[in-house]
């Protein structure tokens, strides 16, 4: 499998989704930084932007994650890696692994191009613990929250077979889905949109709250039953 991994890895790094995506996030940023410097009277440091770096990602690894792994049903790539006895399970991985890899170049460039300037212009703030933990906390909430975006996407991969449906997809389900649950907690005075994927990330990566075990219990259980259902299906489709 470490042959096909980094097979992989160079595939993506070269593909062009992966930098028109990157060069879209990085222009987004930018710009999103240099209006609130220049216009906006409100002084947002770091500590006060750095959740954007997991909140506003999920279309963009979405999109990206089914656009490269979607385009395997149509160039066979797996299909030669079977002939040479490479089993299902082994690419599945290979793939996953390459593809959580490669989108973590995403928060990196929204850390750099948003958060970044924000923090030498108004400072960090507070983190209110240490340095290791508060880092290690960041660190660990991006890993996950990258994780929990590209399998939540290689299912709906998986299941229609195709990159533009795919897409589609992760287009309508990260726009829609969080506003219909701002809307169902505005007019039916409920929470649920705290349980969308990209609001509990933000919530981990708050120093003011507490980190949520039942979030934490809800991830873990996303993480594992979502690799289990693409693993098991995977190995039971032609590729």
């Amino acid at each position: 499998m470490g042959n096909f991994m980094k097979a992989e890895l160079y595939k993506l790094m070269k593909s062009k989704s992966l930098k028109v995506i990157a060069l879209l996030i990085a222009f987004l940023n930018i710009t999103s930084a240099t209006v609130i410097m220049v216009y906006d009277k409100i002084e947002y440091n770091g500590i006060q932007t750095i959740d954007s770096i997991v909140s506003d990602i999920f279309m963009y690894v979405g999109i990206f994650a089914a656009i490269v792994f979607a385009s395997d049903y149509n160039d066979g790539t797996a299909r030669q890696y079977i002939y040479r006895g490479m089993t299902r399970t082994s690419i599945y991985f290979g793939r996953l692994f390459s593809i959580i890899l490669v989108s973590l170049i995403f928060p990196v460039v929204s850390f750099v191009c948003y958060t970044l300037p924000l923090t030498i212009r108004y400072g960090y703030g507070d983190i209110g613990e240490s340095v290791a933990v508060y880092v290690a906390r960041i660190v660990i909430s991006v890993i996950a929250a990258v994780t929990t975006y590209v399998l939540f996407t290689l299912l709906i991969a998986i299941l229609t077979r195709s990159s533009g449906i795919s897409v589609a997809i992760v287009c309508v389900c990260t726009t829609m889905i969080p506003t219909i649950l701002a809307l169902a907690d505005l007019f039916k005075q409920t929470n649920y949109s705290q349980y969308w994927l990209s609001a509990m990330f933000s919530s981990f990566m708050d120093v003011a709250n507490k980190i949520e075990l039942k979030y934490v219990g809800i991830i873990a259980a996303l993480i594992v039953g979502l690799t289990t259902i693409e693993c098991v299906a995977y190995n039971k489709q032609e590729v």
